[in-house]
């Protein structure tokens, strides 16, 4: 029965992963038309640059969110490996108390440093970083809904969720042309949009746990309250190396910050597969505590399939990037294919580093991996002062940073492993 068991779990990584990425790659090719549709109708290119930043400024604000999600989305595998439906319902509401206080305290925070926030990233127009602060406290209560439905392991409801945000953004994008301040316009719709989701989310939610009574639920809280601070370090992490260069490039190189997001757009592709395996290794892993050579054989297939796809995006990038740029971003942004190669050097690690992260904090064990995305972050910035007056050279030197730490994790995995094989024999 065990070995019927195994075989069914190791057959579902392929068959979820196969579902999640059908609707993730709709979700992505919004994505990407989005961008591509700011290119074109924004029709200037330092326009096109503060988007960019206030995305990636959005991409930190929504560490809460992340955190939220990743800690919901754990607890609740845990309680759908046991059955206990009712315990899930009763946990998912004790979040949207904590989460509505916590909107409330980071809405504080938020409204006295919107200023200085646009002042360093040269944003003249402050209703641009208010709506942002605001989209990211609403977007707050998506982690009930991300991460239950995730954790129940339901990756076509999860799927249909996660399209809601992306339909609404090629709305928005649309929509600024009837906007003096286009920014400004599209995070207003945006936020529309969000809200909108949430009625969607409940319904999805009900389909899911809606037959099931609410069961008190009862976890230690002090162990709950270390894994939140884990998930904050480790997700602050993932999101500083993941947007950083952006940040770095819209405060050192403005007027050059334009061509780089063009090209920065075309070369994140790539991690759209990796966030496919993330999504669903994630709740595999935090529901099977203890069977950490089955975990193991897990990020192995996950990497390897993850490593050969991303390979196949880059070549596909490299052969065909003019018609690419030509297509989604328009003329005026051919001069970015410059900055392709050393582009994507720089992702394809972050990818991995994704993977390795949600593997580490489904889990529960982010020491290392932490320590060493704050780090490489550390090293990023100081690049960043090294290199004031060569773009090139500080993409290329955060590529650098960004493969050495991921081989370092790679291998201290791999020896964890090991010895973790040698105590179970």
């Amino acid at each position: 029965m065990e070995n019927l068991e195994e075989k069914m779990e190791k057959k579902s990584l392929e068959k979820n992963s196969m579902i999640v990425l059908a609707m993730t790659m709709c979700a992505n090719a919004l994505g990407v038309l989005f961008q591509s549709l700011a290119g074109h109708l924004l029709g200037d290119t330092q326009l096109f640059a503060d988007l960019n930043a206030v995305m990636a400024l959005f991409n930190i604000l929504v560490l809460p969110t992340t955190v939220s999600s990743c800690l919901i989305a754990k607890y609740t595998a845990m309680l759908h490996v046991r059955h206990e439906m009712g315990e899930i319902k009763s946990f998912l509401m004790g979040m949207i108390k904590v989460l509505g206080i916590l909107a409330l305290l980071f809405s504080g925070i938020m409204a006295a440093a919107h200023r200085s926030i646009g002042r360093w990233l040269h944003i003249e127009d402050y209703l641009v970083i208010a709506l942002a602060a605001v989209l990211a406290v609403i977007t707050l209560f998506s982690a009930v809904f991300t991460g239950g439905l995730q954790g129940c392991k339901a990756f076509v409801l999860y799927g249909i969720f996660g399209l809601i945000g992306p339909v609404f953004k090629i709305v928005a994008i649309v929509g600024s042309m009837l906007f003096t301040r286009k920014v400004a316009g599209i995070l207003a719709i945006w936020l529309f949009g969000t809200l909108f989701s949430y009625f969607v989310g409940v319904f999805l939610l009900k389909k899911v746990l809606g037959k099931y009574p609410r069961e008190k639920f009862s976890f230690d809280k002090r162990e709950m309250g270390l894994y939140i601070l884990k998930l904050i370090v480790a997700n602050a992490g993932v999101i500083l190396i993941s947007n950083i260069d952006v940040l770095m490039v819209q405060h050192n190189f403005n007027t050059e910050a334009g061509l780089y997001s063009g090209a920065r757009m075309l070369g994140y592709s790539i991690t759209y597969l990796t966030n496919t395996f993330v999504i669903v290794l994630f709740p595999m892993v935090a529901g099977s505590a203890g069977k950490e050579r089955e975990n193991l054989k897990l990020l192995k297939k996950v990497l390897v399939y993850d490593i050969l796809l991303s390979i196949a995006a880059v070549i596909f990038l490299m052969l065909f990037s003019d018609i690419c740029i030509r297509l989604l971003l328009g003329n005026e942004y051919l001069m970015c294919r410059q900055y392709l190669i050393p582009i994507t050097a720089y992702v394809l690690p972050i990818g991995i580093m994704n993977l390795l992260a949600n593997y580490g904090m489904a889990k529960n064990s982010t020491a290392y991996i932490t320590a060493s995305m704050f780090l490489s972050g550390a090293l990023a910035a100081a690049g960043s002062l090294l290199w004031k007056g060569s773009l090139m050279a500080l993409i290329w030197c955060l590529a650098v940073v960004m493969w050495i730490v991921v081989f370092c994790n790679i291998i201290y995995i791999y020896c964890n492993g090991k010895k973790a094989k040698h105590r179970a024999d």
